[in-house]
């Protein structure tokens, strides 16, 4: 997930009061079954339209780059997603009508992928913006909705690890096999439309979150109570202009847009590992079980050594890593290419600072010298 928002979060989060686990327990099955239809989804179309850029739309790596940040638009207004949506209801609704109208808008661009007889660069960038502004929405209302039971509950963490751990244990099991499989025997056609099959089982997900309507409270309510939801929304506008001002906010902004902006090496390992390496569709898409081990290491990581370690080895260690595990693809050659790229998947997960490996090192390719693997 991209940048939390947690501004537009803060005033769902009541204080005090006890434990509420019939609460805990409905939005940790909410979250389970997201995650899962989230991951067969992700699955069908995930590699799959990566090698429809490749393939069918003929685009480099660099015109792939491109493609992202004009896709990544919608997630920069997560914040403000978030704001908007605590103070204007839809349908009396702030949180689960949103949840329907991002179901909706993401099963209509899947729909649209599935429908399209030519894929040509200016419809498929209009189908992808609309999808990317469902799936920012619905991060949102996901966020919101567990940040707020999270804290009423005081298992915020557990819920948190629970959005982490199910992809990774699914992708382990049979979601990164199916990847590939899907992306070498599967048409255009059938995989958009099993997206957008399975984006439409999100909809009866709604009843498990717990909100109660506002249509027509508004005028049976005292005035007293009126006057309480309109000093809420003033706090919370006056919090998101006291967000704004903090230097910390627009520095993370910042580290956003320069990793978004810097050349790193995410859209041409796909060409290296099919022009250069040959790997077949398949395989590619098998090397995600090493990278989703990798995420559950980190965790345990993490929840070892998170307590005992100050914040900057924290921020630091994993990058570093990363960086080095990224370097290693150049120094692939074809005597060392399969157990190089294996013994290397874990390492593509930021936070999995203890994986091992031999450094190999070869000629690196072409393509990839004087790039950044920031």
């Amino acid at each position: 997930m991209a940048v939390q928002p947690l501004i537009a979060v803060r005033a769902l989060a009541p204080e005090g009061g006890g434990p509420d686990l019939t609460a805990f327990w409905r939005i940790a099955a909410f979250l389970t079954l997201s995650v899962v239809l989230g991951s067969f989804g992700g699955a069908v179309t995930g590699e799959k339209t990566t090698f429809l850029f490749k393939e069918v739309m003929h685009l480099t790596p660099g015109d792939i780059g491109t493609l992202g940040i004009l896709v990544g638009i919608p997630a920069y207004l997560q914040p403000f997603l978030g704001a908007g949506s605590d103070l204007f209801p839809l349908f009396g609704s702030h949180r689960r009508s949103y949840y329907v109208l991002s179901v909706l808008v993401r099963t209509g661009a899947y729909w649209g992928l599935a429908c399209l007889s030519q894929y040509h660069y200016i419809a498929v960038v209009c189908l992808l913006l609309v999808l990317a502004s469902g799936g920012v929405l619905a991060t949102v209302m996901v966020n919101a909705i567990m940040v707020a039971v999270g804290n009423r509950t005081r298992r915020l963490g557990q819920l948190q690890s629970l959005i982490v751990f199910v992809p990774a244990v699914l992708s382990i099991l049979y979601t990164a096999h199916l990847s590939g499989y899907v992306t070498q025997h599967w048409s255009y056609h059938h995989a958009y439309s099993l997206a957008a099959a399975l984006m439409l089982l999100h909809l009866p997900l709604t009843l498990l979150i717990d909100e109660k309507s506002i249509v027509g409270q508004s005028r049976a309510e005292p005035a007293r109570r009126r006057e309480e939801r309109r000093e809420e929304r003033a706090r919370s506008l006056a919090a998101l202009r006291e967000a704004v001002r903090l230097p910390g906010l627009w520095a993370v902004i910042g580290l956003v847009f320069y990793l978004i902006l810097t050349p790193g090496v995410g859209n041409a390992q796909i060409y290296y590992m099919t022009d250069v390496l040959h790997f077949s569709k398949q395989l590619i898409g098998s090397l995600g079980m090493f990278s989703s081990a990798g995420a559950i290491v980190s965790m345990g990581l993490f929840a070892a050594f998170s307590r005992r370690l100050p914040v900057w080895s924290l921020v630091w260690g994993p990058g570093g890593w990363t960086a080095s595990a990224t370097r290693s693809w150049c120094c692939c050659t074809p005597r060392t290419r399969p157990r190089s790229s294996i013994s290397w998947g874990p390492a593509s997960v930021p936070g999995t600072a203890c994986a091992c490996s031999r450094w190999r090192r070869g000629p690196a390719h072409p393509a990839w010298r004087g790039r950044s693997t920031g």
